[in-house]
C-alpha cells in the first residue's frame, strides 16, 4: 500500500442478505465497497483499510481489479447484515445483525498514511473509535458517515441508538453524511433544512443528508441539492454510500453546488443496476461532462491492478484474546463478536425526539434510560375516580337531607 491517495477509506466490507419483497440474495456492501469503486471511476487514486473474514476477501478482487490499493486484517468473520426494505421507494429498511468483524485498532494504522481526505465509512458501531476519529483528523480533512456510529447491535438486532461521543466527534468532521431518518432522530427534526443546521452547529463544515428524491448539502450557509431520478430501484442499496463517495471526491476540484449536482447524476444512475456504479452516464438523461469533464470517463478497468496486503494482528498487538483468527467456540461466537457499546445518556447534550416512526420499526425499540409511566397512570385514574365517586356520596346525602 502506498503513502499517500486522493482518498483513504476506512471500514469494514460487508457479506450482506438483501430482502426485498420477499426475494433474498446475497451480496457483497458496505461503503468501501460501493463507494471506493465510485471514487475510482471519477479517476482519483484510492486506498482501502478494512477487516474481515479471510476467506471473504475473494469479494475484495473487483476493487483490485479497478486499481484500488487495499489493506485487510484479517477477523473471524466479516461484518454483514440482513437489510429487509420496508417501503416502496426503499427509504426505510430493518437491519438485523449478520456478523461483525470487531475494532480495527488504531494501534495497527500506519502513523504516515494519509491522503486529501479521508473517509470514515463503518457500517456498525464500534468499527471505529473516537481515538481513532481524533488521530485521522489530524493527517487529513474527515468525511465520515453516521451511520456506523449511530448503528447499534444488540444481540442480533441493529437499533438506532444517540451516538455518546457524538458532540466531541463532530468537532473532528469536514463533510457529515446523514440519511433522512438519522437526521431526524439524532435532531428531533423533520424539517430538514433545519436539522442540517443544528448538526452543523458541532463542527463539519458541510452536511450532506440523503433522502428517496435526492441529496441536499449545507455548505458556507447555503443549501444545494442534486435530485435523483432513477428510472428503476434495481440498485438501491449502495446509494447512500455512492451519493457521499462521489460527493466528496467532486468536492477536490468543485464547488458545493456542482458537487451536489455530480452526486445526484452518479447516484440516480447507480440506482439504475445492482452493485457499484459501472461508471456510465445516460447522455439522453445527463451531460456526461458535468460528471467527467472535457477529458471523458477514466477507464478504470484499465489501470494497474490494485495490491491487496494482508494483515493478520496478534494478540500483543491489539491487547484482546480474540485478535486475527484465534479460534472462537461456535456457540459463543456471535455475542462474544459483538462490541460491547453502552450509550451514556447522560452526556448526551442534544435532543432526540419521543415521536417514533411507524415506517422504520429498527427506531421501535424502547432506549436505554426510558422508564414505564404505566402503571403511575392508571395509580392516578384510580385516585381520580375515588374522588369523584366521594363527591357523588356527598351530594346525594345533601340532597336527601332537604327533603
Amino acid at each position: 500500500m502506498k503513502k499517500f491517495y486522493d482518498v483513504l477509506m476506512f471500514g469494514h466490507f460487508a457479506k450482506d442478505i438483501l430482502i426485498v419483497d420477499d426475494n433474498e440474495r446475497e451480496s457483497p456492501g458496505g461503503a468501501v465497497y460501493y463507494g471506493s469503486a465510485v471514487l475510482r471511476r471519477l479517476g482519483l487514486s484510492v486506498g482501502v483499510f478494512t477487516r474481515g473474514a479471510e476467506e471473504d476477501f475473494h469479494y475484495l478482487d473487483e476493487l483490485l481489479d479497478l486499481g484500488i490499493d487495499i489493506t485487510a486484517q484479517a477477523a473471524d468473520e466479516s461484518s454483514g447484515c440482513v437489510n429487509i426494505y420496508q417501503s416502496a421507494d426503499m427509504e426505510r429498511r430493518i437491519c438485523k445483525l449478520n456478523g461483525f468483524a470487531g475494532e480495527i485498532p488504531l494501534e495497527s494504522i500506519p502513523e504516515d498514511l494519509s491522503a486529501k481526505v479521508i473517509m470514515i465509512t463503518p457500517i456498525i458501531a464500534g468499527e471505529i473509535t473516537l481515538p481513532t476519529l481524533i488521530e485521522l483528523a489530524k493527517r487529513a480533512p474527515i468525511a465520515l458517515d453516521v451511520q456506523g456510529f449511530v448503528r447499534v447491535p444488540e444481540g442480533k438486532d441493529l437499533n438506532f441508538r444517540p451516538w455518546p461521543d457524538m458532540v466531541e466527534g463532530l468537532k473532528h468532521v469536514t463533510y457529515l453524511k446523514v440519511d433522512r431518518a438519522e437526521a431526524e432522530h439524532l435532531t428531533g427534526q423533520t424539517d430538514l433544512e433545519e436539522a442540517a443546521r443544528i448538526l452543523a452547529g458541532y463542527g463539519p463544515k458541510e452536511i450532506i443528508l440523503t433522502q428517496s428524491d435526492g441529496v441536499l448539502v449545507y455548505a458556507d450557509g447555503q443549501f444545494y441539492r442534486g435530485p435523483f431520478t432513477p428510472r428503476s430501484l434495481d440498485g438501491r442499496t449502495g446509494r447512500g454510500d455512492t451519493c457521499i463517495t462521489s460527493y466528496v471526491g467532486a468536492r477536490l476540484t468543485h464547488s458545493p453546488a456542482e458537487a451536489a449536482r455530480i452526486a445526484g447524476i452518479v447516484t440516480t444512475m447507480k440506482q439504475e443496476k445492482h452493485g457499484p456504479w459501472d461508471g456510465t452516464i445516460d447522455p439522453e438523461r445527463f451531460d456526461p461532462t458535468v460528471v467527467y469533464g472535457a477529458a471523458g470517463p477514466f477507464d478504470a478497468a484499465a489501470s494497474e491492478r490494485g495490491t491487496l496486503d494482508i494483515v493478520r494482528l496478534s494478540t500483543k498487538e491489539t491487547g484482546r484474546a480474540d485478535a486475527g483468527n484465534a479460534s472462537v467456540p461456535e456457540a459463543s461466537r456471535a455475542e462474544s463478536s459483538i462490541p460491547k457499546y453502552t450509550p451514556n445518556l447522560e452526556r448526551i447534550s442534544y435532543a432526540i425526539p419521543d415521536r417514533t416512526d411507524e415506517a422504520s420499526p429498527s427506531f421501535l425499540e424502547k432506549r436505554p434510560g426510558d422508564s414505564d409511566n404505566k402503571p403511575m397512570i392508571w395509580i392516578l385514574a384510580a385516585a381520580a375516580l375515588l374522588v369523584l365517586a366521594m363527591l357523588c356520596g356527598c351530594l346525594a346525602l345533601y340532597l336527601i337531607s332537604r327533603h
